[in-house]
């Protein structure tokens, strides 16, 4: 399945406590503003840090060290429509995905209590496979 369709995309900007590089598709959730890089910005974000993490959405872009260390960068998150994701090992076709607990990659094995990132619209084979996801924003818990 060739390319990605967002639906709902918005630049939004990264907490200044990121200190990594963001790459397409890592999950993302809302951080708290500190203040000091942009007080006016009510909703910052940063990547997700645990398995199963209640996420807003997929990075949409990658976003070099340099940049995240200025204090000022924006990051495309996807919230709605399909994007592409970096699996953290096999995922089947059809499966609802999660956060991983891999920084910036997601999981296929949702254990109860994950909150649902999408479904996977392709299969991945290993770890690093990159693959389409049908973002499903529901806020959802996996039963």
């Amino acid at each position: 399945m060739p390319g990605m369709d967002h639906i709902l995309s918005k630049g939004l900007v990264l907490s200044d406590v990121v200190a990594t590089a963001i790459t397409l598709g890592t999950p993302m959730v809302m951080a708290a503003n500190t203040a000091t890089n942009s007080p006016g910005q009510a909703v910052q974000v940063a990547p997700a840090g645990s398995k199963g993490a209640y996420c807003i959405g997929l990075a949409g872009e990658n976003i070099d060290l340099v940049k995240v260390q200025t204090g000022k960068a924006f990051v495309n998150v996807v919230f709605l429509g399909i994007t592409k994701a970096v699996a953290d090992g096999a995922i089947s076709i059809g499966s609802p995905v999660v956060a991983s607990a891999t920084l910036g990659q997601i999981n296929g094995s949702p254990a109860t209590g994950n909150f649902i990132l999408g479904i996977a619209l392709e299969a991945a084979v290993a770890a690093g496979d990159i693959i389409d996801v049908l973002l499903t924003p529901s806020g959802l818990a996996h039963a």
